[in-house]
């Protein structure tokens, strides 16, 4: 099998299993060797019948700076997995993860690093499910054991898990308290100013009528060929409140926010932890970039 191989990509990143690795950072160097048939590039010269290396060695670059693993072997194994998942002309890889700042007091100038190799038939897929189509409850059930989770933490899994979804929490609700702006580019937008609600002594939101926005209590975590939708309890919906919601691109990591708006004139009670929204997973016809906007990575517990 022919290969392409990048060598010494050093990017910088917050891996590690001590705190101060994770407060401070440090170098990580990666080497791919990627196994893949090249003929067809070498016979027609087009770029169309290979890896793009660039494209590679920027998915990497996101993967090391973006969450932080406790081990390099979990960095490691994340870059491999994503990157089958991601190329589908790449048959095998060898992916080795350096890390030259190791805190070893003994050898205080060693690396330390790991290397993994992987196939297609290993890649972490999750089930079979047919392009375009949304994910059962049993393929949901297999993604909740990716690195990261589809999902997490589910308190609740017997009940959060729905046949075509997964039920996500109240978390923390605030008020909406000054005018909003969206112009042409990102530069020209203004997220309003809110102030928290706060619960009842037993954990209750009393929500008069109109606008909040709502944080939601579980992490999802989207593979690059999978997207969501989520839309409100049905329940929710009976009294008198709705979610307003945008799309969860494939890619997204993070803690999501939605507007609510209360609609019944004798305002709702919501617990904390209560079940507001389904979000619904549909696998997409092929995999794609990862969502890099500035909600990335928020409200992240660390």
């Amino acid at each position: 099998m022919d290969l392409i191989e990048l060598r010494g990509l050093t990017f910088y990143g917050y891996h590690g299993a001590l705190p101060e690795e994770q407060r401070l950072g440090q170098r990580f160097v990666i080497d791919l060797s990627l196994g893949l048939d090249l003929g067809p590039a070498g016979r027609t010269d087009d770029l169309a019948q290979t890896v793009n290396y660039a494209e590679v060695a920027e998915t990497v670059r996101l993967l090391v700076e973006g969450l932080p693993c406790r081990l390099i072997e979990a960095l490691a194994e994340r870059i491999a997995t994503v990157l089958l998942d991601t190329h589908p002309l790449i048959q095998r890889l060898t992916v080795r993860v350096g890390k030259p700042s190791a805190p070893i007091s003994a050898v205080p100038t060693a690396e330390v690093a790991v290397q993994v190799s992987r196939t297609r038939s290993r890649a972490a897929h999750g089930p079979e499910v047919e392009r375009g189509g949304a994910l059962s409850a049993g393929a949901i059930r297999a993604l909740l054991d990716a690195d990261p989770p589809l999902v997490s933490p589910l308190t609740d899994p017997d009940h959060q898990i729905q046949p075509n979804g997964v039920d996500l929490t109240l978390e923390s609700v605030w008020r909406i308290e000054s005018g909003g702006a969206l112009g042409p580019t990102n530069a020209d937008r203004h997220v309003p100013e809110r102030l928290p609600v706060e619960p009842d002594a037993d954990g209750w939101y009393q929500l008069q009528p109109g606008a909040y926005i709502i944080r939601l209590g579980e992490t999802v975590a989207l593979p690059l060929d999978l997207m969501a939708f989520g839309r409100p309890r049905s329940s929710l919906l009976r009294c008198g409140a709705a979610l307003h919601t945008a799309v969860w691109d494939a890619g997204y990591q993070g803690r999501s926010e939605s507007l609510m708006m209360v609609y019944n004139r004798s305002g709702i009670r919501l617990a904390r932890g209560a079940r507001v929204l389904q979000l619904v997973f549909v696998r997409l016809e092929s995999q794609t970039h990862a969502y890099a906007g500035v909600y990335q990575g928020e409200n992240i517990p660390t």
